[in-house]
């Protein structure tokens, strides 16, 4: 897919600009602080749904105004459409090719994006919420429902926690305990469930798909594996939901005692982490920032080979502030991986462009403009 021609009005530090844009490399460059990632930011929300840096739309709303309005014009599939946004407070709502959407779902099937920043080092030697962030917001792309189920569960996880909390002021028994648990127990153990199921499935294909995209851009034969680590299994996470439910089940009984004493629901997919390794050994600690670096650019590159297969999709790829970092055999590398991908690059300084012998179109960007 591909966006021909977007249309940003109030939103962040833009007034009102149309750019139009290659299908191919497609650079914002200007001095910090001028508005590259507010652009990037734009494109990921009309192809996601959601900011990826604001809790809520009317962060994106230009300080001087209450309401913000984005149109994408967007190919896919070989068929075109226009998508708008448009934002009035805390409220919002979705029209694609004219006709009002009560949410993204529908929206989402015909979208593609992936995002790379400079914080994304963290999924492979930063704290294990950064990974489990990596994961939601991954999977948030490709299974329409995963964000929802995701919302549940930690709403729910938060009830549970609420009745576990004023239990232990009431000095509760453990039986009574369990009883006034089992409504919530049910709802969390169906959600938890999903998520594993789905987590499980997923990191498994993501598993293969980077390790071939790994090789290519370190240029050597290193091993890039994962790991998927929960605390309501020991050893392997079966496929199989009612397993994953009797299991979770199981343990949500066994543990209560230690919940009650913490306060807290201290076992499920709200404490799972991704193990990354490079040749057996956890990447975290034993690999060099290079390799940190590769590792964490080729789980996020493999997901064009995930979309295509899934959503039959080649997704558009957002490179924040990235490629300038990097040496010209690793910028050669990872632009031959995004052949087939629509791309933005921001930048400060776009002379690293010049050598890429590929169809590049420069966009400046200075006080919220389009030069």
């Amino acid at each position: 897919m591909n966006i021909n021609r977007m249309r940003l009005v109030n939103y962040r530090n833009y007034k009102d600009i149309s750019p139009n844009f290659s299908p191919n490399i497609n650079i914002l460059y200007g001095n910090n602080g001028q508005g590259k990632t507010n652009l990037l930011e734009a494109i990921f929300l009309m192809l996601r749904g959601y900011s990826h840096r604001a809790s809520s739309t009317k962060e994106l709303i230009n300080f001087d105004e209450n309401a913000m309005y984005c149109v994408a014009e967007f190919r896919t599939n070989q068929t075109n459409h226009n998508l708008s946004l448009k934002a009035q407070n805390t409220k919002k709502g979705w029209k694609l090719d004219n006709k009002a959407e009560s949410s993204f779902s529908k929206i989402q099937n015909l979208t593609g994006c992936i995002l790379f920043e400079p914080d994304d080092l963290e999924i492979v030697k930063g704290n294990p919420d950064r990974r489990r962030k990596f994961i939601n917001m991954e999977l948030s792309g490709l299974v329409s429902t995963y964000r929802s189920i995701l919302k549940d569960y930690e709403r729910i996880r938060h009830q549970r926690n609420a009745v576990i909390k004023q239990a232990r002021l009431n000095n509760t028994q453990i039986k009574d305990l369990q009883e006034l648990l089992n409504p919530w127990n049910t709802q969390l153990i169906d959600k938890a469930s999903r998520l594993l199921q789905y987590r499980n499935r997923y990191l498994k294909r993501l598993a293969q798909k980077a390790q071939s995209i790994y090789t290519k851009l370190a240029g050597s034969n290193e091993k890039l594996e994962l790991a998927y680590k929960t605390n309501i299994f020991d050893s392997k996470i079966p496929d199989n939901l009612d397993l994953i439910r009797k299991q979770y089940n199981k343990v949500l009984i066994n543990e209560l005692a230690g919940d009650l004493e913490r306060g807290y629901t201290r076992f499920g997919p709200h404490n799972d982490d991704l193990e990354i390794l490079i040749n057996g050994n956890s990447a975290r600690y034993f690999a060099s920032q290079g390799q940190q670096r590769t590792a964490a650019i080729s789980l996020k590159l493999a997901h064009i080979d995930l979309y295509k297969e899934i959503l039959n999709i080649t997704p558009i790829v957002l490179l924040d502030d990235i490629l300038s970092e990097l040496d010209s055999n690793r910028q050669k590398n990872i632009l031959s991986v995004l052949s087939e991908a629509q791309t933005f690059i921001t930048c400060t300084d776009p002379s690293f462009s010049f050598d890429m012998n590929k169809d590049v179109k420069l966009i400046k960007i200075k006080d919220g403009n389009i030069l």
